[in-house]
């Protein structure tokens, strides 16, 4: 981050907190105000033996988790403005919000299976939970096992999403276009992976700690609205 922009992101973070998190809480209300009869529901299952049969446990309405991951984050932006353990309080705030968030892609990229969506929610919150370590432990010199070991439960989530987003397009049984969410796929997991470049970029000291923090801000904003936003306009049952 240069001087000038940490300058002016000083001068103005109670600002640029209070717009973030009306960008938060407004995409939450757009969110519910999709028409509800033309939204697909997305069902959760699970495997029955011996035969795995299939039994469809909920039709999950995607509107629901995007709203309250907006809210949550919306109230951590509103906290932020104490300027009271920002960077703790993220992670907290990351435990929750992307852990639901890797579920929602799991289900749009064709994961049914209620177990294996779980399995993803957990891998993830595993993830944040090696993050939190890393920015705990940062005083120390070249402390970055943390973040190597994140990296762990982070390929494996993103492994299993990978392989059901293949099995959707080869049997072309998704409920949205196959290019569409391919597009999907790819953002998301570019912009989750900006994350982990982001924290990289820090503890091998390319920029400072705030510098850091307003990264971290910037992707959480671009990857929520994303998700938000194709949730209104690649779901919608047309």
């Amino acid at each position: 981050m240069t001087s000038s922009l940490r300058l002016f992101c000083n001068r103005n973070y109670e600002c640029i907190q209070i717009i973030l998190a009306f960008l938060h809480f407004a995409t939450a209300v757009g969110v519910l105000l999709v028409p509800t009869n033309n939204l697909i529901k997305f069902p959760l299952v699970r495997l029955v033996p011996p035969n795995n049969k299939a039994v469809t446990v909920l039709n999950m309405d995607l509107r629901n988790p995007i709203s309250v991951i907006e809210v949550i984050t919306g109230l951590a932006h509103i906290f932020y403005l104490t300027k009271k353990g920002r960077g703790e309080t993220r992670m907290y705030e990351y435990l929750i919000t992307s852990s639901i968030m890797i579920v929602v892609i799991g289900s749009l990229c064709g994961v049914e299976d209620i177990f294996t969506l779980t399995a993803l929610l957990f891998l993830q919150m595993s993830t944040i939970l090696f993050g939190l370590f890393q920015e705990k432990f940062a005083n120390q010199l070249s402390f970055s096992y943390p973040f190597y070991s994140g990296l762990i439960p982070y390929l494996g989530e993103w492994f299993i999403i990978f392989y059901y987003f293949l099995e959707s397009v080869n049997n072309n049984d998704a409920d949205i276009s196959d290019g569409m969410l391919g597009v999907f796929f790819s953002i998301t997991f570019v912009l989750f992976s900006s994350f982990a470049l982001n924290s990289y970029l820090w503890i091998r000291k390319n920029y400072d700690y705030e510098g850091y923090l307003y990264g971290c801000d910037i992707l959480s904003l671009s990857s929520k609205l994303f998700l938000a936003w194709f949730i209104l306009g690649g779901v919608l049952n047309n």
